[in-house]
């Protein structure tokens, strides 16, 4: 399955490749993250930080993007994508939707 060129399995290098491709003018951010575990003896414990996904924006017209990555341990991959679009509202004369 490849939506805008982004694939699942990609690498984050992969990934933001393919979001230049499909418009070089997109802002992608990447968003960090660190998850909470415990040995048994401390309640709290933190991963090392680690990429989380990748936001990809143009304004506030057109499409959006968000990639998912695996992790935190090795090396991450893209595990799921999402596309946002903003759609014409398209009016009949009459009023009516179809």
């Amino acid at each position: 399955m490849e939506i805008a060129g982004l694939r699942l399995g990609m690498t984050e290098a992969e990934a933001r490749a393919a979001l230049r491709a499909l418009d070089p003018a997109l802002r992608i951010t990447p968003v960090m993250g660190v998850s909470n575990y415990s040995d048994g003896v401390n309640p709290i414990l933190k991963t090392a930080e680690f990429l989380d996904r990748l936001e990809g924006s143009k304004g506030h017209q057109g499409a959006s993007f968000t990639v998912y990555f695996s992790g935190p341990a090795g090396e991450v991959r893209v595990i799921g994508i999402s596309r946002r679009a903003m759609m014409p509202n398209r009016h009949h004369s009459d009023g009516d939707f179809t």
